[in-house]
């Protein structure tokens, strides 16, 4: 009797170790975020358009930058043009320091934007945006403008529709200007129905004489370029400075 006892008890005891010893599920991530164990490591090794396009080598020089970009392919003005792997770049410069920088992008030649700008979201990687996401993370504070629309742009090859913004204090004042190439069908089809709105009310001079680009049809490009993607985006200091030469000379 007292053998069978122990033998109950001892097996009780070791339920009660094996059941101790039984790990606790995991809770699942908040609103389907990976936790950083999930995630790709934080030492995952930098590309060298991860390593330029940051708030700090805006703010280098030249020196800086060919320590990763290599020598300029050419040079024309104020403007110097490197290749990084397979991606052009044309980089704004005094001769010194670096104003700004622009990319056409794809997925192989993109950065995230949250680099240059701290305080939009992180992994915001240029070749992803539409001109509607990019509104959505920065309140649709950006112009549109272009240098010419439809029928008034004579030979141009291939016209853009550029969108500007200009960073808050908290990130330092940076400029962007997320360029869209009128090249597919929708961003052609976009850029389209701006100049019919526009021409039906105010007439061709106004569309011819790019009065547009004054901010009065500003919303309405908004709207009909919000699912348009980028093509190319600059970004750094001095964009202001191209925009009133080139758009909104005339605007008063």
């Amino acid at each position: 009797m007292l053998s069978r006892t122990t033998a109950f008890i001892s097996i009780a005891m070791l339920a009660i170790l094996l059941s101790s010893c039984k790990k606790e599920p995991q809770a699942a991530p908040k609103d389907g975020i990976p936790s950083v164990s999930q995630a790709e490591p934080e030492n995952k090794p930098k590309s060298k358009l991860d390593e330029i396009f940051t708030t700090e080598m805006l703010s280098s020089d030249l020196p800086s930058l060919e320590k990763l970009a290599g020598k300029p392919k050419s040079k024309l003005g104020n403007t110097r043009e490197y290749k990084v792997g397979k991606c052009p770049l044309t980089v704004h410069t005094d001769g010194k320091s670096i104003g700004s920088i622009e990319m056409k992008v794809s997925p192989s030649c993109t950065f995230d934007i949250s680099n240059i700008a701290p305080n939009l979201p992180k992994n915001t990687y240029a070749h992803k945006l539409t001109h509607g996401q990019f509104d959505t993370i920065t309140n649709g504070g950006g112009q549109f403008m272009a240098e010419c629309l439809g029928m008034w742009c004579g030979n141009a090859a291939d016209p853009f529709v550029n969108h500007y913004w200009q960073a808050p204090r908290s990130d330092q004042f940076v400029e962007l200007m997320l360029e869209t190439q009128l090249v597919s069908d929708k961003a052609m089809n976009a850029a389209s129905k701006w100049e019919d709105i526009m021409q039906k009310k105010e007439g061709d001079n106004f569309v011819m004489n790019t009065k547009f680009n004054c901010g009065k049809y500003d919303r309405d490009a908004h709207r009909l370029f919000k699912n348009v993607p980028i093509t190319h985006i600059r970004v750094g200091s001095g964009i202001s400075d191209d925009v009133k030469k080139n758009f909104t000379a005339q605007c008063k």
